[in-house]
């Protein structure tokens, strides 16, 4: 009882927010305490507008390969939400400039952003379409600039974000009625930071799309003043030849040394900065075509600046391309919790010590399920030289389990129902990883170890007991939900499907009218049912039924069978099909024992269900 004492409501400093090489690892952990807010990430598409955007030469669908980017841009922002800033920079002459500052993706701003792009053209010589070629090294330096907050700002476009600018649904289609402009009047040449001490967690991304090597040298950012940038960091990482663009030596700059001007709170000791880091992405836009030193400068570009190379030949790829991009970069961007450790002194003077963390990891390529985990960890009491007590998160061997470095869980930590099962080969022998290599324990900072994980994998599929809602077992309160397995007729008759006995089918015009014998439970108002044994064959098909009744349904035909149909036995039968493809090598012939045997994986099937089999090369 002596712990009472000292405490009341103990929250342990995790930290604001993760180190960098630590954030694509398997540590986000989400436990007590409110979420941190603002952890989203900052992400800048750049387009090279310039005239190959405006070729018809790749024969797009749409025209023009402008066109189809703008189109597929539009898709992907339509499905973004308030949870990433995205903006949008472009190239006037040689120089680039904010088309569509860094706003959050809120309903306001995703409808402004998506008109804006409808009002774009694609026609040479138009505002949206300059002349001359791209400067590669002029777009990431004004990203730089932009990033940086710094006071020489390109000004030379009349479509540049600044406050009052136009609108984004009336030509020429600018953002200036929107909040959160990139520059304060038409006058200003001072970029409005898009970076906060508020936020230091927001990470910063470029997604790069080309359209076709540019034929402008780009300036060597030695003689541009850019803070940080040296005589190595000029040298030509892939000789572009006779021209040199600095597009992946921008990259590798921004990746490794950053922005400059990074907001920071001083009033806290240390300091909290925003984050200066830019990461960059490319994506390599062509159709009929390819450009090779292009696709070569955009994949280097990539692999420098931190990010991935993405080819994309169709709108299709494009709207592909930037969702996977978005999506890891949501993943490496994930919002966490700090460990905060609440202690109860009530419920009848009992204490209870467990602190139970939901652990998961989100997925790098956008995938709807993530690894995920509930893990038992302890308050743990430690006595300084003054006598002074204090708590700590312990894990199951007493020790601390957070790393005071990072703020995680250290990867040496064991937490409860995490064992190992040496000597025995580890269920991770095929993908060891972490301090415990192929086994669960100590699970540290990973995910998917050791924990009620493992738990549930040792009980096995007879051990557990699974229940379902199916006829009235949940209609109403006290009722005992259903058993989830192959003696549960509600469960197979949704995999296998229902059949009956036909009593009645007859046709006048068009429409069949069948009675059943029984009922099928069809859908309403349409379901899909098969109709075999009748003896008229035009009857014998698979059709969509409109439900009259419990025994009664009926369908469309085009032809004019005779009616009624007659048959020894007519059936009906409904339900879900299970389909999966097998490898020819999963399928053989016993002549010993006249069965086939088919290999499939997880199949989903069950005993005594009806199969079909076709498409194989033996019609037998």
């Amino acid at each position: 009882m002596a712990l009472l004492k000292f405490v009341r409501n103990l929250v342990l400093a995790a930290g604001i927010c993760a180190p960098a090489a630590a954030l694509a690892e398997d540590i986000d952990l989400f436990r007590g305490g409110s979420a941190i807010t603002g952890q989203k990430p900052n992400v800048l598409i750049i387009v090279d507008n310039t005239i190959n955007w405006n070729s018809n030469a790749n024969h797009w669908p749409g025209g023009k390969q402008a066109q189809e980017e703008l189109e597929a841009l539009s898709t992907v922002v339509g499905t973004l939400t308030g949870d990433v800033r995205v903006g949008l920079m472009m190239i006037n002459s040689s120089a680039g400039y904010l088309r569509f500052s860094l706003r959050d993706m809120n309903a306001t701003n995703r409808t402004g952003f998506q008109q804006m792009l409808a009002g774009m053209s694609v026609n040479t010589g138009d505002n949206d379409v300059p002349t001359s070629q791209g400067d590669y090294g002029a777009l990431m330096y004004e990203a730089w600039k932009y990033f940086s907050g710094m006071n020489n700002a390109s000004i030379t476009s009349a479509q540049r974000d600044y406050a009052g600018n136009g609108s984004f649904n009336i030509s020429s289609y600018t953002a200036g009625n929107l909040s959160g402009n990139a520059l304060a009047s038409s006058s200003s040449t001072t970029y409005i930071n898009p970076l906060s001490s508020a936020t230091p967690c927001n990470k910063n991304f470029i997604i790069f799309i080309g359209n076709g090597f540019p034929s402008t040298s780009s300036t060597n950012p030695s003689s541009l003043g850019v803070t940080g940038w040296t005589s190595a960091d000029s040298v030509q990482i892939y000789d572009e030849g006779t021209k040199t663009t600095y597009l992946d030596e921008w990259a590798r700059f921004l990746h490794k040394t950053g922005v400059t001007n990074i907001p920071c709170d001083t009033s806290v000791t240390p300091n909290i900065c925003a984050e200066g880091l830019v990461t960059t992405y490319t994506i390599d836009v062509y159709k009929d075509h390819i450009d090779t030193p292009q696709t070569n400068l955009l994949k280097s570009a990539a692999t420098v600046g931190g990010g991935k190379y993405f080819a994309a030949t169709s709108k299709t790829e494009i709207a592909s391309a930037l969702n996977k991009i978005i999506s890891e970069i949501q993943a490496v961007n994930s919002v966490f919790t700090s460990a905060s450790l609440p202690v109860s002194v009530n419920t009848q003077g009992t204490y209870l010590n467990q602190i139970y963390m939901g652990v998961f990891r989100p997925d790098s390529d956008g995938a709807p399920r993530w690894m995920g985990n509930l893990k038992q960890y302890k308050f743990g009491l430690t006595t300084d030289a003054s006598g002074n007590d204090t708590i700590f998160l312990a894990d199951a061997d007493g020790n601390a389990a957070v790393n005071a470095v990072s703020g995680f869980v250290d990867p040496s930590a064991r937490s409860y129902w995490s064992s190992s099962t040496s000597p025995a080969a580890g269920f991770w022998a095929y993908n060891p990883s972490g301090t415990g290599g192929q086994y669960d324990s100590p699970d540290g900072d990973l995910v998917e170890k050791g924990g009620a994980a493992q738990k549930l994998r040792a009980l096995g599929p007879t051990a557990r007991t699974m229940y379902t809602c199916s006829g009235t077992s949940c209609a109403s309160s006290g009722n005992t939900p259903a058993l989830f397995n192959t003696s549960n007729t509600d469960v197979t008759a949704a995999l296998t499907g229902a059949s009956s006995s036909v009593t009645s089918l007859t046709r006048a015009g068009t429409t069949v009218s069948v009675t059943t014998a029984s009922d099928l439970s069809l859908s309403s108002p349409t379901d899909s049912v098969s109709i075999s044994g009748a003896s008229v064959a035009a009857y014998n098909s698979s059709v969509t039924a409109t439900k009259v009744s419990a025994t009664l349904f009926t369908y469309q035909i085009s032809e004019t069978p005779a009616t009624p149909a007659t048959g020894a036995l007519i059936t009906v039968s409904s339900g879900t099909s299970i389909a999966q493809t097998v490898a020819a090598s999963g399928m053989t012939f016993s002549s010993a024992t006249g069965k086939v045997t088919v290999n499939l994986p997880a199949h989903g099937f069950i005993n005594g269900q009806t199969v079909t089999i076709a498409g194989a090369n033996v019609s037998a």
